[in-house]
């Protein structure tokens, strides 16, 4: 069966293939059946794009790998841009509890020391 990829035909891509349910992903390796969206922790997302880039590198490499990796990449990028909500999320949760602290050390008269 040939696999599509965006209208181009990644088949013969040594690396990847589109499982059944459209997501691109690994056939071969450390990553060895993994899709974009099993990456979690950041230390991971930091591996697989290193990998990603290494496979994008290496001059033997079919060009349909190069452009797989690269797509990888990107649907990769969603999950960490999901993180940054998080993180974002988290900080404002935290700087709303440091400006209260702040106002409230405002209000009484003298140093207060943290």
């Amino acid at each position: 069966m040939i696999q599509d990829l965006g209208g181009v035909d990644i088949y013969h891509c040594p690396y990847f293939e589109v499982e059944s349910s459209g997501k691109l992903k690994f056939i071969r390796g450390k990553f060895y059946d993994r899709t974009p969206d099993t990456f979690n922790k950041i230390s991971e997302i930091n591996d697989i794009l290193r990998y990603c880039i290494w496979i994008i590198r290496k001059e033997e490499h079919l060009s349909i790998t190069k452009y797989a990796a690269v797509v990888f990449m990107n649907r990769v990028n969603q999950r960490l841009q999901r993180i940054e909500v998080d993180f974002k999320k988290m900080l404002k949760k935290e700087q709303g509890v440091d400006e209260k602290s702040l106002k409230k050390s405002i209000d009484k008269p003298g140093r207060t020391y943290v």
